[in-house]
């Protein structure tokens, strides 16, 4: 009888620490800045952003993120020297490699306030709308937390005038470990 309970014991310890010991993966932080600014106040509405990874599985994978807001302010994220949370830390399981990400933004409810007070509604260009990808291709290692840094820029020809459109370009700022 002791041996049995023994062995009951040791089997649900040695279980416990499999279950325990699950590969959880680095988490990711996506954050957003502006290389360009129109005069006035923007608010620019992202509908959903995807992550396409490699794991040590498969080659590609995607992922729809947790949006930590859905709008911002093209003018005040130049200005802001820190850069805006898009995405809530969001842990990928067994993730070796970030090889893109895809932004799409809302149709709907985009606006220019310009300097004379005047509310204007932006239009968003069609690959917006079906998604801005940008190419990441950065090994990572496990169990960190990794915060990716986009900038986004307009083009200052569309965006400013009587009928302004959101014609966005997305480049990879940096990849960078938070300990």
């Amino acid at each position: 009888m002791a041996r049995i309970l023994a062995f009951i014991l040791l089997c649900t310890t040695f279980g416990l620490t499999i279950s325990c010991k699950k590969d959880k993966g680095p988490a990711i932080e996506i954050n957003v800045g502006s290389e360009f600014f129109p005069e006035g106040k923007s608010t620019i509405k992202v509908k959903e952003i995807w992550l396409n990874y490699a794991t040590k599985k498969s080659n590609s994978e995607w992922m729809k993120l947790d949006l930590a807001q859905t709008s911002f302010d093209l003018a005040e994220l130049y200005e802001d020297s820190r850069d805006t949370n898009l995405v809530n830390s969001t842990v990928v399981n067994r993730l070796q490699t970030l090889l893109k990400l895809r932004i799409h933004f809302e149709s709907e409810h985009n606006s220019l306030i310009t300097p004379q007070d005047d509310t204007l509604s932006i239009t968003v260009a069609p690959d917006a709308i079906a998604g801005i990808k940008t190419n990441l291709n950065h090994k990572i290692s496990e169990s960190n937390k990794y915060r990716i840094n986009l900038k986004i820029k307009t083009d200052s020809l569309q965006i400013i005038g009587n009928n302004p459109v959101f014609f966005p370009e997305i480049k990879l700022a940096g990849i960078s470990s938070i300990q």
